[in-house]
Order: C-alpha cells, then sequence, then structure tokens
C-alpha cells in the first residue's frame, strides 16, 4: 500500500472510532447528569459542573505544548527518525512533571478557598471531599498518560486511543449510574470514577512500550521552539470555553449554572460530533505538509471544509429547533429552576455553531504549526467573550453570557478565514462569505421554526421529542439542500462527484 492510500485508510480508522466514540460519549454524558439532577437536585449539579469547570484549569496548565508537540512530532513520524522522536517525548515528558507539581498547588488552594466560599449552601467537607474526587478524575482523564496519547495521535493511530476511551468511558457510566441508582452520595460516585479512569493510562502505556521502542535522552536543546506560541493560544482557548460558568457563578444564582450546563451539554455534543469527522485530519494535513504535498492538502482542505460547513449547519439548525423541548423533557422532573430558555438556547447553540463552521482552519494551525501567526486572533477571542459576558451577565443573565461567546467565536471565526484565504490557501476570502450567508440562510428560517415550535408545541417526553426531531430533521435538511440548488449549485455537484474520492 502506498503512503497516500495507508495515509487515508488510517484517516477513516480514525474517523471512525472518533465518531463512534463521541456517540458513546454524548449517550453516557447525558446518562450521569440526568441521574444526578433527579437525585441530587439543581444545586449540587450546579456546584459539581462549578468545580468541574474551576479544575480545568488542568488542560490550562497542559500550556498547549500538546497542539505543539503534535506538530513536532509529524515530520520524524514521517521520517521514522527515533532519535527525533525520543528527544521530543523526554522534553515533553520533563514539561508535565513540572505542571503535575504546579496543578497540585492549584488544587490545594481551591480547596482551601473554595468550600469556604460556599459555606452558607453547603457543608465545608462536602465540598472538599468533591474537590478532591474531581481533581483526581481529571487528573486522570487529562494529565496521565496525555504524552502517549499525543504520540499515538500524532502518528495517525487515534483509533488505538479512542477504543481505551470507550471502555472507559462506558465502564465508567454503568458504575456510577449504579452507584447513583442506589443512593451513594455525591462524593462516593466521583471517587469511583476517578479510580475507574486511571485505567486508560495504563493501558496507553503499554501500547507505546509495546510498539514505539523509545529510548531516554537528556534534553539539552529546545526541542519544542513554538511552545510559548502554543502557550498563548491555549490559554486563549481555555478563557474563551470556561468564561460563562465562571461568571455564572460569581454574578448570578448557583441554579443558573445547572441551567446553562443542562443546554450546553446539548451544544457541547454536537460540537464534539463535528470534532469527531474533523479529528483524523490534523495528523492528515501534518503528514502531507511534512511529505510537502501542498497540493493535495489544499484540494482535500476545499471538500472537506465544505462537507463540515453544511453537516454543522444541518445539525446545528435541528438543534436549534428542537433544544427547548430537550431540555423540558430532560428536567421534567426537576422544580427548582425555569429549563425553559429558548433565546438563550439558541444563543449557546450559535457559538458552538461557530466554532463548528471554522473547524478545519484550527485544524490548519495545529498541523501546519501556525501558532505564532494567529495567536492575536485567538487572544482578542478570550477577551471578547469575558469582556461581554461580564457587561451583560448582570442585565440579562444566561442570554448575556451566550451573547459574549457567540461574538467572539464569530471575530475568530472571520479571522481565521482571512488568514489562510490569504497566506496558505491563496483563495479570494468572498468564498467564505459567500458560504455562510448561504447557511445563515438555514440558520434564521430555523430559529424561526424553533421560535413557533416552543410557542405552539407541547412534547410531554423523549419518544414524542424523537418523532418531532426527525420531522425536524427532514425539514432541516430539504431547506439546505434547495438552498445549495439555488445558491450553491456547482460546488454542491463538485462534492456529490467526488465522494468516492474519500
Amino acid at each position: 500500500m502506498d503512503i497516500a492510500n495507508n495515509r487515508k485508510v488510517k484517516l477513516k480508522l480514525n474517523m471512525s472510532f472518533s465518531i463512534l466514540y463521541q456517540v458513546i460519549g454524548i449517550v453516557c454524558g447525558f446518562i450521569l447528569p440526568r441521574l444526578m439532577l433527579n437525585v441530587y437536585g439543581s444545586k449540587t449539579n450546579g456546584l459539581v459542573n462549578s468545580i468541574e469547570s474551576i479544575l480545568h484549569i488542568i488542560t490550562l496548565m497542559e500550556m498547549g505544548i500538546g497542539a505543539v508537540v503534535q506538530s513536532a512530532l509529524y515530520k520524524p513520524l514521517a521520517q521514522n527518525d527515533k532519535e527525533k522522536i525520543s528527544r521530543i517525548i523526554c522534553a515533553t515528558k520533563k514539561h508535565f512533571r513540572l505542571i503535575g507539581s504546579l496543578f497540585a498547588l492549584f488544587v490545594l488552594a481551591v480547596l482551601i478557598i473554595y468550600p469556604l466560599y460556599l459555606k452558607n449552601e453547603f457543608d465545608i467537607l462536602v465540598t472538599a471531599y468533591l474537590i478532591i474526587a474531581i481533581a483526581i478524575s481529571l487528573c486522570s482523564q487529562y494529565f496521565f498518560g496525555l504524552v502517549n496519547s499525543l504520540l499515538i495521535q500524532a502518528d495517525q493511530k487515534g483509533y488505538i486511543y479512542y477504543i481505551i476511551q470507550i471502555i472507559t468511558t462506558v465502564l465508567n457510566t454503568l458504575v456510577c449510574a449504579l452507584l447513583i441508582i442506589k443512593g451513594f452520595s455525591i462524593n462516593i460516585v466521583k471517587f469511583v470514577s476517578a479510580t475507574i479512569f486511571l485505567i486508560k493510562p495504563f493501558l496507553l502505556n503499554l501500547y507505546v512500550k509495546k510498539n514505539y521502542h523509545l529510548y531516554s535522552i537528556k534534553v539539552k536543546g529546545d526541542e519544542l521552539p513554538q511552545k510559548w506560541n502554543g502557550v498563548a493560544q491555549h490559554i486563549a482557548s481555555y478563557i474563551l470555553f470556561n468564561t460563562d460558568v465562571l461568571v455564572l457563578t460569581l454574578f448570578s444564582k448557583i441554579e443558573y449554572v445547572s441551567i446553562y450546563s443542562t443546554y450546553y451539554l446539548v451544544a457541547y455534543s454536537l460540537r464534539v460530533m463535528i470534532t469527531a469527522f474533523t479529528s483524523g485530519f490534523q495528523s492528515y494535513y501534518g503528514n502531507q505538509n511534512a511529505s510537502s504535498e501542498f497540493d493535495s492538502l489544499k484540494k482535500d482542505f476545499e471538500k472537506y471544509t465544505y462537507i463540515s460547513s453544511e453537516l454543522s449547519t444541518f445539525i446545528f439548525c435541528v438543534a436549534i429547533i428542537m433544544i427547548v423541548p430537550f431540555a423540558l423533557c430532560y428536567t421534567s422532573k426537576v422544580t427548582d429552576a425555569n429549563y425553559n430558555q429558548f433565546v438563550f438556547g439558541t444563543l449557546l447553540l450559535l457559538g458552538q455553531y461557530m466554532f463548528c463552521y471554522r473547524r478545519f482552519f484550527n485544524v490548519l494551525v495545529l498541523s501546519l504549526g501556525k501558532f505564532k501567526e494567529t495567536q492575536r486572533s485567538s487572544i482578542i477571542e478570550a477577551a471578547l467573550n469575558v469582556v461581554i459576558s461580564i457587561l451583560l451577565v448582570i442585565k440579562f443573565g444566561l442570554i448575556g453570557v451566550a451573547i459574549g461567546t457567540y461574538i467572539a467565536m464569530f471575530y475568530r471565526t472571520i479571522s481565521l478565514a482571512i488568514y489562510f484565504s490569504k497566506n496558505i490557501l491563496y483563495r479570494p476570502i468572498s468564498k467564505l462569505f459567500k458560504d455562510l450567508i448561504i447557511n445563515y440562510i438555514v440558520v434564521f428560517i430555523s430559529i424561526a421554526l424553533g421560535y413557533y415550535v416552543n410557542i405552539n408545541f407541547k412534547i410531554d417526553n423523549f419518544i414524542q421529542w424523537t418523532l418531532y426531531s426527525c420531522i425536524a430533521s427532514v425539514v432541516v435538511l430539504i431547506i439546505l439542500v434547495v438552498v445549495n440548488l439555488i445558491f450553491n449549485r456547482d460546488k454542491l455537484k463538485y462534492i456529490l462527484k467526488s465522494k468516492k474520492s474519500f
């Protein structure tokens, strides 16, 4: 099998297992929060989400080195340069040992401050135990074994990583669901969850030792020259995705965090589905770039970007129509907060839609290592989200933070498109604006339909919701196809003709 065909086979494997993992993750991700809502209530659910948001600084402390490491590994992996690979891995391990120590200090600080901050609403010891349990769980998922997972994914073997993720996710859901149903405390549930997720780094380590045979090297030089640019972008990304919950925690009621988290669960699940479709392309484009196959890279980018943008439009438009009925069914037994939030839900989905719409531009940043060139727009995006959310949250609450996220995401999408159109792809920026306007026609029609459904239809259970969702999917698909046939016929024909080359 030649290099190009082997690359495409790995791409298909990575996409298939990534999508399977995300589907399983979404299903499992809806089961446990709903059980927690019904058993422990909105306040406890809000507390868990608030602590997880604060402790997600572990993804910040990873400092964006993960993306830089993968970018640095593409060329030596393509050339089978074991010495260079070993140098990069040893340098990365050294960096993460320092991060582990810093995260431990941060958890200690949270453990002292946060229980006291919430002492009027929650017992100090309950909050403290919950912080410890969630910290261990996050370390298991995001820190232990991270270096090995970066190596595997850079080598276009992400499917191995996803198989291990599937095993631990399913096991965690089954065990935790049983514990919740049996009436165990939330602290016990989270401690058991943390133990289960320790299986993942153990299996990753076994696979890397058996298949890569790397050796220890004392690192003298800087093996990751763009790491500080990666740091800047990662900090900006962390701020972007964690601003909303933090702002709501500081400036509004804890119940709002629970409402936000319920709607965000839908938006996030849709986002990871689109991300699953694009997951294999980072190493795919990275390998093309390392092999100097620039024409193929540009051609593939044009095709897959169009498919991804239309897929994003379809999925999020259906979600706009059906998100409120879903939230009301999901929280049917919860009476301590108002989960009927159409405007907020729509704005939240639009923000995530813009993130997915630009997904392939983000993939190019990671694949080509364009961290320095694109870091300014990432910092501005995070700043916009913080400033606008704080300014609007007091008056508009949930809607205020959703507006901040949407404006920030929209800005970054346009900025990345302009950069790559001028510097890498060399295509008119008008192409992006044309596609965006065409898809927003479908979006605005879907918002009108969503408002109509929310006002005129009462959906009492998930069977009814599934039926209406199928109808909404058919309607949106027809609208999307008709709009593209009218305004984007040539591109639609090209994609249909080239489907066999996928």
